[in-house]
C-alpha cells in the first residue's frame, strides 16, 4: 500500500490497486506473481483482470474470506476461480 498524496485524491480503491498491481509487473517482467488479498472489497474481481490481461505472469491468487456470513459473496468468487 502506498498512503502518499496520491491517495488524498478521490481514486477508487479498483482502479488503485490496479495501478499498483501493473507497477509491479511492469517493474519486474520476468517475474511470476502470487496475488493476496480478501473478500472484503472488488479484490477478486481486480485479480481475475489481472489473470486474464497477463495469465502466464500470475501463478496463483489466494483470497481471504473475510465474509463468513455472506454464502452468495463466497458463490461469487467461486465463480471467477472456476473462470
Amino acid at each position: 500500500r502506498d498512503y502518499g498524496r496520491q491517495n488524498l485524491r478521490n481514486i477508487g480503491h479498483r482502479d488503485h490497486k490496479r495501478r499498483a498491481i501493473d507497477a509491479l509487473l511492469a517493474a519486474y517482467p520476468a517475474l511470476p506473481f502470487v496475488l493476496m488479498g480478501d473478500s472484503g472489497q472488488e479484490d477478486p474481481e481486480i485479480y481475475a483482470s489481472v489473470v486474464q490481461d497477463f495469465p502466464d505472469r500470475i501463478l496463483g491468487i489466494h483470497i481471504r474470506d473475510v465474509t463468513p456470513g455472506s454464502a452468495r459473496r463466497r458463490q461469487e468468487i467461486a465463480a471467477l476461480a472456476e473462470e
